[in-house]
């Protein structure tokens, strides 16, 4: 077995345990090589590497792996051991068990039976079987599978096989099971095949889903697949130019349906995907579903497999015709951004009657209907996971009539749109009260609903941008240029960078002022360097600190004497981003924050969760 094979296999928190070693809940140990009072040996988990901060452990300054923790471990207080006699150490840790195959050491002539094998891991499995059930996906009916941590980049993923024109597996896909946010869609390297499979081909009718999922979800309706060929794009940039060639093939093929998300990345995907398929297939029908629910698989989530049917009888043909109005033709000709509207319009050849959100004064924002007169007093909230306003009705055309009174005409009402209580409970009391129509009213509300959700993302994005620091540009004359070069190329560099230091007024510490120098001018850097100031008190090591420090331009620095342990997590987005940072002194630093900053300088970001209640108390 090879020693990265080792280090792969066999984890930093197995070694540990075998030591009877726990670190705290900073990931901290008292470092076992040496008389440690204070936790100083920090665990990396991420890496499988230690690294112990104390001057006086003979370790100090290496990060030692699993291997190097055995040896030095085994070493302690007795013979010491070689690296020989630690990878042994190590193999027995590991105990008989054997290798697993790895992502990259996938046979991938031999998919067919790791396949047969993930179907019987998907029998056995009740975390698998609790996501299909969950997701309406029937293993009785689909060929699915699932890996829980024998293929690395496949882990706790339910597998779906794609297949090329023979119907052989040449490829699989893989949809975690554990994470439905962010990394969620696994491909095998140089992926081929199609999903479900090619389709028939005599095929006249086809779906295309955005997604594996998607399309698992209608070929388990029988009504669907007796009428209409299904194959899944890979996302809405992954129309594929092997799907393509299989869809050109249907010499019977008189219909795509498009079956994409109901949001803009599936409209624009839409509007994409036939631009594309019409200059290859431009004498047969398009059209696409228009989904009540997000996708195609949440959609079978909420409704009875008869949805499906009412949503295909009712879909919409998406029309380029002579019809569109020219200035409708020339937008998309000349690639314009695709507004709302714009998408309607290439999608019907119906008029479009939207109404529009005034947003021009901040603090009322006004939306008008034939119904009535929506006003938000105040602004929305900033909060992304409520929408709370105070909202006024105005009925018009109680208004026109001279007996009216104030009290009839408006009503107030304070309301989250995200609670869906709220809302009933509003538009009882205001059809009640104002004499509206409970199904106009019902309307306007989801649409303003939309229409303040599109202006708050919009707000949101408009304040990180302009959190985004904006570097000044210094633009050099000839003569700085020219000075700029010869110092770069400067065979005495470091030198002459010492010498340039000692003229400000920076006096013996040669070798630390360059050492520091160079690593504050680092800052400009995507991963810049960072230096820890160790001395005895009084040594001078601050003052050492603060004129390097006043070596840097001044709208690139930041300096602290005290950092509270909630700042670094409350800082705008970009705040630290190509700025120097510097800390007078450790003690300054809580242990929260100390924590923080060595996450911040790790791994470039800081990411916190948070808990709230749910109307239940939850």
């Amino acid at each position: 077995m090879e020693i990265s094979d080792i280090k792969q296999r066999l984890t930093l928190q197995t070694v540990l345990q075998h030591y009877g070693l726990q670190p705290d809940k900073n990931q901290r140990l008292n470092c076992p090589f040496h008389d440690d009072k204070i936790p100083s040996m920090q665990v990396y988990y991420k890496t499988g590497t230690v690294y112990c901060f104390s001057g006086n452990c003979k370790t100090h300054g290496k990060s030692l792996d699993v291997i190097d923790f055995i040896m030095n471990k085994e070493s302690v207080g007795g013979q010491p051991i070689s690296k020989h006699e630690a990878i042994t150490k190590a193999k027995s840790m590991l105990g008989s068990e054997k290798p697993k195959l790895e992502y990259r050491d996938l046979p991938m002539d031999n998919l067919e039976d790791i396949f047969y094998k993930m179907k019987f891991n998907l029998k056995q499995s009740k975390t698998a079987q609790a996501y299909c059930e969950q997701r309406n996906l029937n293993p009785e009916k689909l060929e699915i599978g699932y890996n829980g941590r024998t293929y690395k980049g496949l882990f706790h993923c339910i597998i779906f096989p794609l297949k090329n024109k023979a119907g052989e597996i040449t490829s699989l896909y893989g949809r975690s099971s554990v994470n439905n946010t962010d990394s969620k869609h696994f491909y095998l390297k140089d992926s081929k095949g199609l999903y479900p499979n090619y389709p028939p081909t005599n095929t006249e009718k086809l779906i295309i889903t955005e997604s594996i999922i998607d399309a698992a979800s209608l070929i388990q309706i029988k009504t669907i697949t007796e009428n209409y060929s299904i194959i899944a794009s890979y996302g809405t940039n992954r129309l594929t130019e092997e799907i393509k060639t299989a869809i050109k093939g249907l010499t019977n093929l008189s219909e795509i349906v498009f079956a994409f998300d109901n949001d803009q990345a599936g409209e624009m995907a839409t509007v994409k995907y036939t631009n594309e398929l019409k200059t290859i297939l431009p004498n047969i029908k398009y059209s696409r579903l228009s989904l009540p629910n997000k996708d195609v698989n949440e959609t079978l989530q909420a409704h009875n497999e008869e949805i499906f049917t009412h949503l295909l009888n009712n879909r919409t043909e998406i029309f380029f015709s002579n019809e569109m109005p020219v200035e409708k033709k020339n937008s998309i000709a000349s690639h314009e951004p695709l507004t709302k509207e714009l998408l309607q319009a290439i999608f019907s050849n119906e008029e479009i009657k939207a109404e529009s959100l005034d947003t021009s004064n901040p603090h009322k924002l006004i939306y008008k209907t034939e119904l009535a007169n929506y006003t938000l007093k105040g602004g929305v909230d900033k909060q992304m996971n409520k929408l709370t306003v105070t909202l006024e009705i105005e009925n018009p055309s109680a208004r026109q009539a001279l007996t009216a009174s104030p009290a009839t005409t408006k009503r107030r009402f304070k309301i989250d749109f995200y609670d869906s209580k709220q809302v009933e409970k509003l538009i009882i009391e205001a059809v009640e009260n104002l004499q509206l129509n409970p199904t106009n009213l019902s309307k306007d509300l989801h649409e303003l609903t939309e229409l303040l959700d599109e202006y708050r993302e919009s707000q949101q994005q408009q304040e990180d941008l302009a959190g985004q620091a904006i570097p000044e540009v210094y633009m050099l004359n000839p003569q700085e240029r020219q000075s700029a070069t010869d110092l770069a190329n400067d065979p005495s560099l470091i030198e002459t960078i010492k010498a340039k230091l000692t003229q400000t007024g920076i006096v013996g510490e040669d070798e630390n002022k360059t050492f520091l120098f160079i690593v504050a001018v680092s800052h400009i850097q995507e991963n810049p360097l960072n230096a820890l100031i160790q001395g005895s008190s009084g040594s001078g090591k601050t003052r050492l600190l603060k004129q390097i420090f006043y070596c840097m331009p001044d709208e690139n620095k930041k300096i602290f004497s005290r950092c509270s342990e909630k700042m670094l997590y409350n800082v705008p987005k970009y705040y630290f981003k190509n700025k120097l940072v510097c800390f007078e002194d450790v003690d300054g630093l809580g242990e929260e924050a100390e924590y923080a900053w060595r996450e911040l300088v790790s791994n470039g970001e800081l990411i916190s969760g948070v808990s709230y209640k749910d109307e239940k108390g939850n």
